[in-house]
């Protein structure tokens, strides 16, 4: 599994939601009951109001776009406006409101320049679409950072206390780049990988890893497609990424998490798309005529469908330790993916999915995939960050506890994956650490 490995990451191909987490999601453990045997803690080593004004920088950087969550009364009052909604997704949205729901329009990094094509899930060649490359690596490399390019990072090499270098492979032959300060971004199922393929004399077990911890606690998020009808015909064009509702975020001491448009319709291409995911993950062969029977299937699912729009039900995952990236030098990818679905998630998914369905009607709603379904795309959690070093890989400011030179800043430091789209909260918190970074490096002593 390789999901996003180049310029930019996962953004590239992300659907452009950057929503922030709520207060409640940096005291997880006190607001949970139902949360089984998870290693979830009390709290995280920083508050919302640290990151606040980095969600603010991040949002001002990616000209994101929506309306404030009514339920959240710490959600930003600085997002760009964004363009007016399309017959049916206004009519979905006085519906919701209708029924009781609090709809907004969801936080996106898209400036809907004329002939915007939306790319939700597919990289964007016009730039209309912010993400990590054209937001961020794009204008470095314009003012003078350099990259390698088409390289392979095979180990860092470290003594006791700092990381001494980091060994690369281009076209066949390694090489070693040292410097003072080291920051790893592979991702919450790469990085954990590269610091176990970097054990040593001195760290027997992995880079920042004497207390068995790198690795573990990976999060998903629950993935549960839900279409819903408008209960009347309506054009469908404007904004496809439009609507979202935390309603059941919080609910009777259980943490559930939001309900967001997919910016994509029930039509035919989609389900065909769906239903060849599921096929890949199944690990069925793509035989020469599998394509017409899924053909076939979804063009009968589009004439069912209709003009239904797909919503996501992204419902938070719990930590446990169990669940665990792991290297595998036989696999493509070098790594091994332990992961085993939890009696409560299960509980959890099914009560989500009756809340939202419950809660829009007279809308006919339809479950798109029953099974159990993970968000690979954000996963989370496998290098935590924490107070203590004994039950967390990196300290509060992402330096790996042991290492003084290495930092971590992808999504492998997230304590607890709360209920929304992660990409906003790895990215202010990036600029939370650059700023404590920089200030470190005038004063050494800090």
């Amino acid at each position: 599994m390789a999901l996003g490995c180049g310029a930019g990451g996962s953004t590239v191909l992300y659907g452009a939601a950057l929503e922030r987490l709520t207060r409640s999601d940096f005291s997880p453990g006190r607001q949970v009951s139902d949360k089984g045997q998870s290693e979830l803690p009390d709290h995280w080593p920083i508050s919302y109001d640290d990151l606040s004004p980095y969600y603010q920088e991040m949002e001002r950087l990616f000209n994101v776009c929506g309306t404030p969550d009514p339920l959240d009364a710490d959600d930003s009052n600085h997002l760009a406006p964004p363009p007016p909604l399309g017959p049916r997704d206004q009519h979905l949205f006085d519906s919701f409101e209708a029924l009781k729901l609090n709809p907004y329009r969801q936080h996106v990094a898209i400036d809907f320049i004329p002939g915007c094509q939306q790319c939700m899930g597919r990289i964007c060649t016009r730039n209309c679409k912010r993400d990590a490359r054209n937001t961020l690596f794009e204008p470095a490399l314009r003012a003078g950072a350099s990259a390698i390019l088409e390289c392979d990072v095979m180990r860092f090499e470290s003594d006791a206390g700092k990381v001494t270098s980091v060994v690369i492979k281009k076209d066949g032959v390694e090489k070693v780049i040292s410097a003072k300060q080291y920051i790893l971004a592979a991702g919450a199922l790469f990085s954990p990988a590269l610091l176990l393929k970097s054990a040593n004399n001195f760290w027997p077990n992995g880079l920042a890893n004497n207390n068995d911890q790198v690795g573990r606690c990976l999060m998903f998020h629950g993935n549960n497609l839900i279409a819903i009808w408008p209960l009347r015909n309506h054009d469908s064009s404007g904004p496809k990424k439009s609507l979202c509702f935390k309603n059941f975020y919080f609910v009777d001491g259980c943490k559930y998490g939001t309900v967001q448009a997919m910016g994509i319709e029930a039509g035919r291409s989609a389900i065909y798309d769906f239903l060849d995911t599921k096929r890949q993950e199944l690990g069925v062969p793509k035989l020469p005529l599998l394509w017409i029977p899924l053909k076939i299937i979804a063009r009968i699912a589009e004439k069912i469908f209709g003009p239904a729009k797909v919503f996501a039900g992204i419902l938070e995952d719990f930590p446990y330790t169990e669940n665990q990236v792991m290297i595998d030098y036989d696999a493509p990818s070098g790594i091994h993916i332990r992961y085993q679905l939890s009696d409560e998630l299960k509980k959890r998914t099914q009560r989500f999915r009756h809340m939202i369905t419950n809660a829009v009607k007279p809308h006919r709603t339809m479950l798109i995939d029953r099974s159990i379904g993970l968000n690979y795309g954000h996963a989370t959690g496998t290098c935590r960050f924490g107070s203590d070093p004994e039950t967390s890989v990196l300290d509060k400011d992402n330096r790996a506890w042991g290492l003084n030179n290495l930092i971590v800043v992808d999504a492998s430091f997230f304590p607890s994956s709360g209920g929304i789209n992660p990409s906003l909260t790895i990215g202010a918190n990036a600029l939370r650490v650059a700023d404590k970074l920089v200030s470190r490096l005038k004063n050494p002593t800090i």
